[in-house]
């Protein structure tokens, strides 16, 4: 690819000072909203290992009712 090409692409052209701006605004939060699921795959994968499926089906639950407080109450956090 010459640079001639990518400079009429404007799929590559830099990010302005207002897109730099609200990347630096969203990227907490779309960090935020990708550990959620993760907490309840690692905790999924360490209580997996145990013999009774009993922890594993609290965690299941405790997961599902934390994710959806977490979801209930995300309006507060706007300003």
């Amino acid at each position: 690819m010459t640079s001639a090409h990518s400079a009429n692409n404007p799929a590559i052209e830099p990010l302005t000072a207002t897109q730099g701006r609200i990347l630096a605004l969203a990227w907490p939060i779309m960090l935020s909203n990708i550990t959620v699921p993760l907490l309840g795959l690692v905790d999924t994968a360490i209580l997996g290992h145990l013999e009774d499926v009993t922890y594993l089906g609290a965690v299941a639950i405790g997961s599902q009712l934390f994710t959806f407080m977490l979801w209930s109450f995300g309006f507060l956090r706007t300003h």
